[in-house]
């Protein structure tokens, strides 16, 4: 890590003797750890990938994740393809919400 932290440096110094491609880009991953350097941390940009919160939003990101083609099957069966894919959906975003209650969202009798 301090070698990658000493060469980003390099790389941001403008009066560094290396030519860099407009084109170039550094992409890294990384879990949260305690060892990551700052430095690079605050130079670079951030993104995340956050699932979607609540039913609406995952019903919404599961039907996006299906192409057109898997849809599409023998016109006499469509309408019960359809209708699976739509159970499945929200069978899928349901678990995905009591998820997050833990074993009382799945074991709590109503």
């Amino acid at each position: 890590m301090p070698v990658l932290e000493k060469r980003l440096e390099q790389l941001e110094n403008p009066d560094s003797q290396m030519e860099i491609s407009t084109d170039f880009r550094l992409v890294l991953t990384s879990m949260p750890c305690d060892y990551f350097p700052v430095s690079v941390l605050q130079s670079g940009m951030k993104l995340t990938n956050e699932p979607p919160q609540g039913l609406k939003k995952n019903l919404m990101a599961s039907y996006n994740d299906l192409s057109d083609a898997r849809l599409v099957i023998h016109e006499s069966k469509q309408l019960n393809y359809q209708r699976l894919i739509y159970c499945i959906c929200v069978f899928h975003a349901v678990v995905q919400e009591r998820r997050k209650f833990g074993s009382i969202g799945f074991n709590t009798y109503y």
